[in-house]
Parts: C-alpha cells; structure tokens; sequence
C-alpha cells in the first residue's frame, strides 16, 4: 500500500469509526477495528490477492471512495505518483503485489488479513499449465479461475489465458460461455449501471425519452440513460469502444466526478471493455422495450 493511503487512513480511522459505530466517542477497540476494515478493504481494491482471501467491508469501500472525492478536490487526477492513483490500481498493478514494498507500514500490515484459500475446484485441472499474468492453473479447456466479490458476493469467473503476463487484458479474456462467468458478468453490469445512476442523477431528467421498465433491476430513467450513452450521435461509444471517448462522455455528458468516472471505468474494463458491456446493454434495451410495446 502507498504511504499516501496509509496516510489518509490512519487520519480518517476515528472519522469511520465514528460513522461505523455511530459514536461521537470511539473506543480504542472501535478506532482499531475501523483501522482494520478501511486497511484489509483498500487492500482489496489495489491487489488481486491472488490465493488468498482478505475481508472486505463494503461500507469501508465507501468511506474509501469519499476520501477519493475529497482527494479529487486537490488533485482530480488522484495520482500519487509513481504512476499510482489513490486506492486504484491498474490490472497489472493488482497483479504485482511487490509494489511499495519497500514502504511497509507495520501498523497497517499487521491488521491487514491474508488467509490462504481453496482455489476454485475445476474439473480435470492440469497443474502442470498456468497463466502467465497470474500463474494460476489451466483447466482441459485451457481456463483458469479466479475469486472476486463483487457487492459482497463472491463470484469465480474463468478466463482464458493472456499471452504474455503484462498483457493486462482485464476482461476481455472472459469465457462467457461459463455460467459462472455469465453470473459474475451480470453482477458487474448491475453494479456499473448503478454507479452510473447514481452519479448522472442530477442529469437523468435532462435526457430526452420516457421510462420504458427495468432493465438489469434498475429504474427506466437509468436504461434511458444507457440509450443515451449508446446512441449519442457526438460519442458514439458502442462503436469507438474506446476508454477515452468513454470517459469524456461520463464526464462531460453525464457530469461525473473524475473519482467516481475512475472507478466506473475500472468496472467496465473488468466486464470485458466498453464494446462488450454497451453490446449487453444494447440487447438488455431491446429485449425490454420490445417487451414494454407488446403489452
């Protein structure tokens, strides 16, 4: 973890605790458990972990994104140098956790909580083949598995391998055609449109159309939104696919703060690229719309 991180998490402990608690007066217990939650959480959010398994608190990751809002203030960038962001990391970042190991924080590392798991049971795995980016088994259909929680649930989706391990492919390599991928896949899109919701709220009624049902247990005035994002005839992201343009329209478009675009971003490339989730999206629109016409 980045003595930055470190930093801010051990002057916003009380903060959390506080909010945590729900206690103006922490004891020396809570102000050491908020310690541990906001640590064991971040460190989920800049390492994969891969073998292991770390808690997670969804409320820290929370607390975690207001810090990176209030960072954002100063620094929209959230850069903490060395190439780094704030409580962000790149695939090949999560996939190097050597980095910052010569700033190691015994107070942070001695609350952060690494137990060794069971990888996922894949039938006729051969050991003897790994990924090169992780270094995790192949199954007989050359795939390899990996744990990831996504709103406190955890999924094991498979990929196929990268070519090389700085490859960085996040998750384009997604076999869809494995249900628990599909599941894991279907996690993150809700959880994108969501975030997207939740930040362009202050925009919502200035896109033009109509509420046209649910799509991805979400409210129509989000799935117009999506509609928008597709058919923007200045963007046109379906079809650039492309981080940039993604980014521009988020923030220009739908007025999102650069912490919030980060993460979003982050999400999308782990559901496979901006191609692959405005495909989804798109089919998602049609089905329910057809739907909504045929009543």
């Amino acid at each position: 973890m980045h003595p930055a991180e470190v930093d801010l998490i051990k002057k916003n402990a009380e903060r959390f605790a506080k909010e945590f608690y729900q206690t103006d007066k922490p004891t020396a217990e809570q102000l050491q458990g908020a310690v541990a939650m906001l640590a064991n959480t971040a460190q989920n959010l800049i390492d994969y972990n891969l073998g292991y398994d770390v808690p997670y608190f969804k409320q820290a990751e929370s607390f975690l994104h207001t810090l990176q809002s209030e960072y954002a203030s100063t620094d929209p960038t959230l850069s903490i140098g060395n190439g780094q962001y704030l409580f962000y990391a790149t695939n090949d970042q999560k996939n190097s956790p050597y980095i910052n190991s010569g700033y190691v924080d015994k107070e942070i590392a001695g609350v952060i909580i690494k137990a060794p798991i069971r990888k996922p049971e894949i039938p006729g795995e051969n050991n003897s083949k790994r990924d090169p980016a992780t270094n995790l088994p192949l199954d007989d259909e050359g795939r390899y598995a990996q744990q990831i929680v996504v709103d406190g649930k955890m999924h094991a989706p498979k990929y196929f391998p990268c070519p090389r391990a700085s490859a960085g492919s996040g998750g384009q390599n997604l076999d869809m055609s494995d249900p628990g991928t599909a599941a894991y896949v279907k996690a993150l899109d809700k959880k994108i449109l969501g975030d997207i919701g939740a930040g362009a709220s202050g925009v919502a009624l200035a896109i033009p159309g109509g509420a046209i049902g649910i799509a991805a247990g979400l409210t129509g005035t989000v799935v117009n939104l999506i509609s928008a994002l597709i058919d923007d005839p200045v963007y046109v992201i379906g079809q650039e696919a492309t981080t940039r343009a993604a980014t521009s329209y988020l923030k220009n478009v739908l007025k999102m703060s650069t912490p919030n675009v980060v993460r979003l971003v982050a999400l999308v490339d782990l559901a496979g690229g901006w191609s692959a989730f405005v495909s989804r999206m798109q089919s998602e629109f049609t089905q329910e719309k057809t739907a909504n016409e045929a009543k």
